[in-house]
Formats: C-alpha cells, structure tokens, sequence
C-alpha cells in the first residue's frame, strides 16, 4: 500500500530522531493548538488506537483546564487535547474506562440523565438528529447482540445506557469528570421554554442525587443551541457548556459554547486529524 506523505514525513522524523510533538507542531497547519475530541459509542480497541495516537503528539488535559484556558485566554504552546464522551452509554464503563485507567487519560463524560438504568433506541429524525426512545422491555438480560439483530431488522440501533452502580464507579475515577447532557437528549432549541429549562435544571438535579456532589458541567444534545440555552445553563449553575463545531478552539471560543470535533459513527475514526496534522 502506498504510503501517504505524512507518513513518508514521521518516518523521516524517525530516522532524524525528532521529538513526536515538535514534528507535529512543524507539520500541522492549525491556527490553535488546542482541540476538544467527541465521543459516544466505542470499541476498546478503537479508543485504545485513538488514545496511542494521541499520545505521541498531544498532551492530555482534563475539563477544568480546558475550561480555565478558553476562560483565561491563555493557550499552551504545545498540541493539547480534552476527551469528551456524551449520552452516558455502558459501552464507555466496559470500553473506555479500561483504557483511561491503563493510560491515565483525563476523560468528560456527559450523562443524560434519563438513559441511567434504561435501554433505548435511536430513532432517526432527519439528517442532523436522532430521538432516543426508551425499550417498552427494560430488561437488561437482553443482550445487546439479541437487540440489534431484533431492531436492525426495522432499521433501529439498540444502545444500553450505564447502571447506576457503574455511573458511580466512573464517578469515582480520579481521571473522569461526570457532566449532564440534559434527562432525555431533546433537542432543546424546539423545546418550550418551560420544557427546555425542565431538561436542563433537572438534568443537573438529577445526577447530583445519584452521585452525591455538585455537576457542575454541560454538553448541548447534538450541539444545538441558541442564546436562550446558553442563558438557562449559566442559571442552572454550571461552569461550562460543550457544542459541537467542526473546529479546534479558538480564541474566540466561549466557555458555554466551546467547539468539539467528532469523531465518526462509533469513534471509528480521526483520520481527519491525521490528515490535518500531514498537511
């Protein structure tokens, strides 16, 4: 298979014995040296591939920082990145968490609050979003393989949300950081006002009685906002809201609506950012 230039180049920078970062740095055409992953469903040997990769030319900050550099101004010097998860799946606890606790890779992990204990499918709505609509059969002894083979036939994709136990082992990991991403992953700009602030209040209530400590970050289902979600979740109390932007941050970025570049269907791929960082 013929190689690509960027891998013709990182040879070469193996030979010259170039430090990874430094070749990073000299190779990539960004703007920012900081950039916000995007998360939900993952395979352990994906992410763990993902987070090797990382390794080698980022370093790992955790979202406090993250929070603290767009608030402050203050960019690192270095490619820098922040891990983020949404939905709250029980792919993160048996796929994820492993590797973050092997590598001691800082992880966000946003939590819809409804899905806790639950199973659900995703019902596509059009292009941009899909509903998540809870199984008539909550019984978790329904594998997840028996629910795919059952709803792919009518074209649904089965996801089982985290138990509660497990939500609070992930809570009690020194690397991650639990976040809210609303009770029932709406899409809050078509909501009442009412109704949006009742998703974004009680998300946050809801997972501090499960865990027993102030949520003190938010991340918009789908990334779609307008100024009056931003308004309700400074009122709800939290410290910071994560969109989603096909974008590094910048400083422009705001600390209740920062960009996060995905990462394809089921964490499949950043091979956008090896391309990115070839250039």
């Amino acid at each position: 298979m013929a190689k690509t230039l960027y891998e013709i180049l990182l040879g070469l920078a193996s030979i010259l014995r170039v430090p990874s970062r430094m070749f990073a740095r000299a190779v990539r055409n960004q703007d920012s040296n900081l950039l916000v992953l995007l998360y939900h469903d993952v395979t352990k040997r994906q992410f763990e591939s993902h987070m090797r990769f990382l390794e080698r030319y980022f370093e790992f900050i955790d979202l406090d920082e993250l929070v603290r550099m767009i608030d402050s101004g203050e960019f690192p010097s270095d490619l820098t990145v922040a891990i983020t998860f949404d939905d709250g799946l029980q792919s993160f606890y048996y796929n994820a968490l492993p590797i973050v606790d092997e590598m001691g890779v800082p992880v966000a992990n946003y939590v819809t609050s409804g899905i806790v204990d639950s199973m659900f499918y995703l019902d596509k709505q059009d292009d941009r979003t899909m509903l998540w609509k809870e199984l008539k059969s909550n019984d978790r002894s329904w594998t997840t393989e028996r629910s795919c083979d059952d709803t792919r036939k009518a074209g649904l994709e089965v996801m089982l949300g985290i138990t509660l136990e497990e939500l609070k082992d992930v809570d009690r990991n020194r690397h991650i950081t639990v976040g809210a991403h609303a009770v029932t992953h709406s899409i809050l700009p078509e909501l009442s006002y009412e109704a949006c602030k009742r998703e974004i209040f009680e998300s946050r209530a809801h997972l501090e009685r499960m865990l027993g400590h102030p949520v003190r970050h938010f991340a918009y289902p789908y990334g779609l906002h307008t100024d009056r979600e931003m308004a309700l979740v400074r009122e709800a109390g939290f410290v910071s809201a994560a969109a989603v932007y096909d974008q590094w941050i910048s400083r422009d970025s705001a600390v209740f609506s920062f960009p996060r570049k995905g990462t394809g269907p089921s964490g499949s791929s950043i091979s956008w950012l090896e391309y990115r960082m070839g250039k």
